[in-house]
């Protein structure tokens, strides 16, 4: 199941500074993010241009299993990121090959 995870600043956020500016604690959130990437469980990470939040597209069984993953991200542990995760209905994914065909109508029946 893919699974979008909205990554957002936490309580710990320190204000005004840039993701790259949050201390060596982002260095252990980019070293879980690797694992993750390594081990087949991030599909698609980064921040965005902004440099205030970010995405990662994640392949879990459901969300309970991704939110029991985000949560032993260093940085969430850190209250320095936060994770808003979501289950993806992929229409489209290049990833899988999935293309959506038909009408618009139709999809609602194809998701389950």
């Amino acid at each position: 199941m893919r699974i979008v995870a909205h990554i957002h600043p936490g309580p710990a956020w320190l204000a005004g500074n840039t993701v790259f500016e949050q201390g060596p604690v982002m260095d252990e959130h980019l070293a879980f993010m690797r694992a993750r990437f390594d081990d087949g469980t991030l599909l698609v990470g980064g921040p965005f241009a902004t440099e205030e939040s970010g995405l990662a597209l994640l392949e879990a069984a459901d969300l309970t299993t991704a939110r029991h993953l985000v949560d032993q991200d260093p940085a969430a542990q850190a209250d320095v990121l936060v994770y808003e995760l979501h289950r993806l209905l992929p229409y489209f994914d290049a990833l899988s090959g999935a293309r959506a065909q038909g009408a618009a109508k139709d999809q609602a029946r194809l998701r389950a």
